[in-house]
């Protein structure tokens, strides 16, 4: 794995019953492959998700943090 897929912009941090999945496959890793999230909504700014991972499993605060690189957004814009 390339140590640039590891770069990321934004975390979000959402409830474990989110839907949302990196580009991990059966032992490949793509960067690419994980979904998209936009900011507040499909109009607004596009965030690729790299990494998802589980939190606090078994706990109050059991939750997912989701690393994000924001995407080149369409200008103007003001999203975030």
């Amino acid at each position: 794995m390339a140590s640039e897929a590891w770069t990321w912009t934004h975390l979000m941090l959402v409830d474990v019953s989110a839907d949302v999945r990196d580009g991990y496959d059966q032992g490949n890793w793509n960067a690419t492959a994980g979904d998209s999230v936009y900011v507040p909504d499909q109009s607004g700014t596009p965030f690729q998700v790299l990494f998802v991972e589980r939190v606090g499993r078994g706990t109050a605060q059991d939750h997912k943090r989701v690393f994000l690189d924001r995407k080149l957004p369409t200008w103007p814009t003001n999203n975030v």
